[in-house]
C-alpha cells in the first residue's frame, strides 16, 4: 500500500509502482496508532462513495469496507515479503 500526497490531493495504490493499477483520490484520511480510516469515491456514471476502517498489525490489514447504503464486507489484506 502506498499513500503519495501530489499537490493537495493524497492518493492510495494498492499495488507497487509500474504494476499498472489506479490511483484512487482520498477524500478523507485518519490514521491513529493502529487505526486507519478513510473515504474515497469511485468516478462512475453513478458515483460511489466507500469508506474503509482498518486495523493494521505487523503482517496484515484487516479492513472493513462499507459504501452509503451498503456494506461490502471484511477482508484481510497480508503484507508481502520484498525479498
Amino acid at each position: 500500500m502506498c499513500l503519495k500526497l501530489f499537490g493537495d490531493c493524497l492518493n492510495y495504490r494498492a499495488a507497487p509502482e509500474g504494476s499498472g493499477l489506479f490511483h484512487i483520490k482520498l477524500e478523507h484520511i485518519h490514521l491513529m496508532g493502529d487505526y486507519l480510516k478513510f473515504t474515497f469515491e469511485i468516478d462512475t456514471p453513478r458515483n460511489i462513495f466507500l469508506e474503509v476502517q482498518a486495523h493494521i498489525d505487523a503482517n496484515a490489514m484487516k479492513v472493513n469496507l462499507y459504501g452509503i447504503e451498503n456494506y461490502y464486507g471484511s477482508y484481510v489484506l497480508s503484507k508481502i515479503s520484498q525479498h
